[in-house]
């Protein structure tokens, strides 16, 4: 048994490095470029299509990688979705994030991703406090796509999905996380965390993730 997790917006797959590092079998898949007009549920099928799955294999993300993984379990029907920081539809979204949602595509992160401090303190308002953790963000940030993030705040901004059937749907979240506050009903709330729970947090995350591969 696999678990596949995605990252979320301006990040990467080294913000996996704590779960990579400890747990087996763990593969990361990377957010791809959006098309023009595309919904959140036609990315995810899209990306569905692009990977090697495996029954059995449990399908997860962080903050917007997890809403990408939830609505690719329509396709490919994983016993047990993994939502770190992440949400279940649009409206679990910060109100004042979804207020700012329409200004995303005017905005350019293609200067702003490049100045290294700004990413430091985002990072730090996503909960990270560790130097290390926050040279990383930056260097995450630095990388990220634009298009992406241009895209996606509006996707999700429509983005009210039916329930999944047949999946069971797992909750990781911090319990300082503005970003997504945690919702009514949570599987593991990590006391002092912010959005970047599983790096910033991982014993608890990693503790986590293992009781559900082995359930």
């Amino acid at each position: 048994m696999r678990i596949v997790l995605l990252p979320g917006l301006g990040a990467d797959g080294r913000l996996f490095a704590p779960q990579l590092s400890k747990l087996a079998a763990v593969d990361v898949v990377e957010l791809i470029e959006p098309l023009p007009g595309e919904t959140l549920p036609d990315y995810a099928t899209r990306l569905a299509g692009s990977i090697d799955w495996a029954p059995g294999d449990i399908l997860g993300g962080a903050s917007f990688g997890g809403m990408v993984a939830f609505e690719m379990a329509r396709t490919l029907h994983p016993e047990s979705v993994l939502l770190i920081g992440s949400a279940g539809s649009g409206r679990e979204v910060a109100a004042c994030l979804r207020a700012l949602a329409p200004l995303a595509r005017f905005i350019s992160l293609g200067k702003l991703r490049r100045v290294r401090m700004l990413g430091r303190l985002l990072g730090r308002l996503l909960g990270a406090t560790r130097k290390d953790h926050l040279d990383l963000f930056a260097d995450m940030l630095s990388h990220s796509d634009g298009s992406l993030s241009k895209w996606a705040p509006g996707a999700i901004l429509k983005w009210s999905p039916e329930p999944l059937v047949g999946t069971r749907v797992l909750r990781v979240h911090g319990a300082k996380d503005w970003i997504i506050p945690p919702p009514a009903r949570v599987d593991l709330l990590v006391a002092g965390a912010g959005h970047l729970v599983n790096l910033t947090h991982p014993d608890e995350v990693n503790g986590f993730i293992e009781r559900a591969m082995n359930s």
